[in-house]
């Protein structure tokens, strides 16, 4: 089983509409998990179409050449050096070649597993 996730809306009729239609190239049934932003959440519900401009916008900028260094932008952030998940950063390795770029995926499938695993 292969998790993704997107965004909706949720109709008054209980209908869910995708912001972005799933190009798998399938057709079947699908098991579906909604997560209902609570009025405390902090939720990042930008639209899709707001973080495309922006990734063009930022495309533009590094193609003019209006960018800074990577060291200027280290020295902006600020990290708690003594936070224990700091130090852990860098200090897993793994036989899965593609986890970097896929761990969100793998995550949600560990995720589905356990839930399932106490039903």
């Amino acid at each position: 089983m292969k998790a993704i996730e997107t965004t909706a809306t949720l109709s008054e009729n209980g209908q869910l509409t995708l912001d972005e239609p799933l190009t798998l190239g399938i057709s079947s049934r699908v098991r579906v998990i909604v997560l209902i932003t609570e009025p405390d959440d902090d939720p990042d519900d930008t639209p899709i179409a707001e973080i495309r401009e922006g990734i063009y916008r930022g495309w533009q900028d590094a193609l003019a050449g209006r960018t800074k260094p990577v060291s200027q932008l280290w020295d902006a952030l600020e990290v708690d050096t003594n936070d224990p998940l700091f130090q852990l950063a860098g200090s897993i390795t793994s036989k899965i070649p593609d986890l970097a770029e896929n761990h969100d995926q793998y995550l949600g499938e560990a995720l589905y597993e356990e839930m399932h695993r106490h039903q």
